[in-house]
């Protein structure tokens, strides 16, 4: 999952903006939800680094966890000065702004439809 924030926002507003999207899904539902990890490019000391904006979540995921995600993603985007939130299951994604969350029975079918036929 990804946060996208304006043309204005610095990696420090997205890192803030990721964390708050987090805390809000895990009050959700029984989510699993951490900052996407990377190896670092080059010859870093470190293991791994955060990727800012990114989001890894997991859990089950049933209808009604469906319908939490959503709601989740649809107030968060009305509260915050987020642009957008990517979601992506392989190479197959889903972009919520806030046009998009406006009409939640397309923003809903579009979820299902990406989570539901998720092999994994």
């Amino acid at each position: 999952m990804q946060v996208i924030g304006d043309e204005e926002t610095d990696d420090r507003r997205l890192d803030e903006l990721s964390r708050q999207l987090a805390g809000d899904l895990r009050a959700a539902g029984p989510l699993a939800v951490r900052p996407l990890t990377v190896r670092p490019p080059g010859l870093a000391k470190s293991g791994t680094i955060e990727q800012i904006g990114y989001l890894v979540v997991s859990g089950l995921l049933s209808a009604s966890t469906i319908g939490a995600i959503r709601d989740v993603i649809v107030a968060y985007l009305a509260r915050s000065r987020a642009r957008a939130v990517r979601i992506t299951v392989g190479d197959r994604e889903v972009t919520i702004d806030g046009a998009s969350a406006a009409d939640i029975s397309a923003v809903t079918k579009q979820l299902t439809e990406l989570l539901e036929d998720d092999p994994e």
